[in-house]
């Protein structure tokens, strides 16, 4: 009689040494976005330009940064800044602390891993904005300072 449920065994040791591997985070290459244009930066043909990998996760940080937490439902809560409970504080002081406190958050949560600390912020009054400059540094020792108008 033929049997509906074949028997067989395998090997799950390799399986499990992959898990337990530390995997390095990856800064894979990316098309390079203009965040001044708001669109993808293109050559003369027309093409897409692409970035290396320390640009795209550049890049991931300033989006990051950019977008309004929980306004998106693609994007997890863990990613962005809320928006609106910063601008309801009432003091400058209390404004600088929460931006740097929520950007922080934010850009530790990246997916990929690439984040190893954010540090150094200052800020500049620009009236209705507030222009936030800060290191961030890889876990793989790259280092990129940010400059973006909150």
């Amino acid at each position: 009689m033929v049997e509906l449920y074949p028997e067989f065994s395998f090997d799950t040791g390799d399986i499990m040494a992959s898990f337990d591997k530390k995997e390095k985070p990856q800064y894979v290459p990316s098309c390079y976005f203009d965040f001044e244009k708001g669109d993808f930066a293109t050559d003369g043909r027309g093409a897409i330009q692409q970035c290396d990998g320390v640009e795209a996760w550049k890049q991931w940080c300033i989006k990051t940064i950019c977008t309004t937490r929980f306004a998106c439902l693609a994007y997890s809560g863990e990613i962005g800044i809320e928006r609106q409970r910063i601008k309801s504080l009432s003091s400058y002081a209390s404004v600088c602390l929460a931006l740097e406190k929520e950007i922080t958050e934010a850009l530790m949560a990246d997916p990929a891993g690439r984040t190893y600390s954010v540090s150094d912020f200052f800020f500049d009054n620009l009236g209705d904005r507030i222009l936030v400059t800060c290191k961030v540094m890889g876990k793989e020792q790259q280092q990129i300072e940010l400059s973006v108008e909150v």
